[in-house]
């Protein structure tokens, strides 16, 4: 495929491009010589191992520069826990006390939640430690009874029912809570924060999660709630703060690292993304997800060398359902012609790889092959319904200028599409021939947006040279030529 002239602006109107072109052995006798030898063989065995336990005495702490060999470690199972309802006694409660139970309530069940050891379940169990009780008055205010428990406690605000709920439920399920803030403050602000939210009051739940992560940043609660809801609403640098936090209070946890990976590349933030796969890849160097991500990400940056690295871990994986192959460097440049052929070489052995049939269809489709794309079409539908299926779709609708049903398809594949593939590019591309202009740069500043792994494939296809003189297309060109280096940035950091 022909390299775009990065310096060459066409002057004229914007014209639609057209399509790309043992054996078992016998028992023997032994003579009694034979086992005599055996005997006397047992017994020097037997008193090297006592000479050997004898001197173990000697020898509990291990040398200093000796490394021990990991201990196989029981994985605890979880407790398993339900938050029921708490009610306010009497003809006609408090309508303040009411909304306090309710906020009491969502709290406690969303930190559970959020704390390692615990797993809540929607309804009582014969293993389910339960919660539920009732808000009565008492000598020096409210106080809160648990079910079939005497013991009152104490809810003259969120806060205090919040932590006495979780001892109580601390006590009873034999688990230890941790970070649980201890902060009223925090605490307070946190129940405002959940019922803001379940009441989609988004100013309220903003300015209480702000308050609450403020009071208390080691509140992990606080944080995945600050995560989830700055992530929602676009806040890049507070939802990424938060993600981050959560891993530095639970650095064993890998799928925290994972979470924050996913989430910082579904919102364009590359640099916090690739940080979070490296923790990943430090624990586990064959984690299929992160090797992918940053194969991709590699060869969109021309970063061969890290193509490669990543490429050769992912051998080991299984090869229906690896999503990178060698010839990828080369589309990222826009050498499909080069590259297809490798495409078929090694489709031969592996004939039922969704991500391959979405490749070697796509192409064929660029290449007017349309027989092929039928055969591809045919496999992604039983091994890729939801996404490779609907996409190959809308690229084959092109073929017969069926605007509705390409746009159809990518709606389609669109609820599918996860961060870090290549979704609004491939749009684009559909759209371009199609013959449109706004629509292509549209999805393309799409991608760049959400910084999909193609950069330098946008910079170089030839399906967009119609739109040099676009000077929203020249604007695009010019961040995507910037994002290069960040990302170059962003997959160095991670350890091969």
């Amino acid at each position: 495929m022909i390299g775009v002239d990065e310096d060459a602006v066409e002057a004229e109107e914007p014209q639609p491009p057209a399509a790309m072109t043992a054996e078992v052995p016998q028992r023997r006798r032994f003579s009694p010589v034979m086992l005599g030898a055996v005997a006397a063989v047992f017994i020097l065995v037997m008193a090297a191992a006592a000479f050997m336990l004898m001197r173990s005495g000697d020898a509990e702490q291990p040398a200093k520069n000796q490394t021990p060999r990991a201990a196989a470690v029981a994985v605890p199972e979880s407790r398993k826990v339900t938050m029921g309802p708490i009610s306010v006694e009497g003809p006609a409660p408090d309508p303040a006390l009411v909304a306090r139970a309710s906020a009491v309530q969502l709290s406690v069940t969303e930190i559970l939640r959020s704390v390692p050891g615990i797993r809540v379940e929607a309804r009582p169990g014969v293993d389910v430690t339960a919660f539920s009780g009732a808000i009565r008055p008492g000598v020096t205010g409210p106080e809160l009874v648990p079910a079939g428990d005497s013991q009152a406690l104490p809810i003259d605000d969120a806060a205090a029912g919040i932590r006495g709920i979780i001892d109580w439920i601390a006590r009873r399920a034999g688990v230890p809570i941790r970070g649980v803030s201890v902060s009223p403050v925090a605490l307070n602000a946190y129940a405002e924060a959940v019922t803001a939210t379940a009441a989609n009051d988004d100013v309220k739940a903003e300015a209480a999660i702000r308050t609450a992560v403020e009071a208390d940043q080691n509140f992990m609660a606080a944080q995945v709630l600050a995560r989830r809801f700055f992530a929602a609403h676009g806040k890049v640098p507070e939802a990424i703060a938060a993600a981050q936090r959560i891993v530095q209070l639970d650095p064993e946890n890998v799928d925290a690292s994972r979470d924050l990976a996913r989430m910082a590349l579904s919102l364009g933030a590359v640099g916090p993304a690739f940080e979070a796969y490296g923790k990943v890849l430090t624990k586990h160097p064959t984690d299929i997800e992160a090797l992918t991500h940053l194969a991709r990400y590699s060869a969109s940056a021309g970063e061969g060398d890290r193509f490669t690295k990543a490429l050769i871990r992912l051998n080991g994986a299984p090869k229906e359902i690896v999503a990178v192959h060698a010839p990828d460097i080369l589309v990222a440049t826009g050498k499909m012609e080069n590259a297809i052929d490798q495409y078929y070489d090694i489709e031969v052995d592996v004939p039922n790889n969704p991500h391959l049939s979405l490749k070697i269809g796509r192409i064929s489709v660029l290449r007017r092959g349309m027989p092929i794309a039928e055969l591809e079409l045919k496999k992604l539908e039983s091994n890729d319904p939801a996404y490779g299926f609907h996409l190959l779709k809308a690229y084959m609708a092109t073929t017969k200028n069926a605007r509705e049903e390409a746009e159809r398809e990518l709606d389609l594949a669109a609820a599918a599409s996860v961060p870090g593939d290549d979704f609004w590019t491939s749009a684009a591309e559909v759209f371009a021939m199609l013959g449109g202009t706004t629509e292509v740069i549209d999805a393309l500043e799409k991608a760049a947006a959400r910084k999909e792994p193609t950069a330098e494939y946008i910079l170089t296809n030839p399906l967009f040279d119609y739109l040099r003189s676009d000077p929203r297309f020249r604007a695009l060109r010019s961040a995507l030529a910037a994002q290069q280096s960040e990302v170059r940035s962003a997959v160095a950091q991670v350890p091969l």
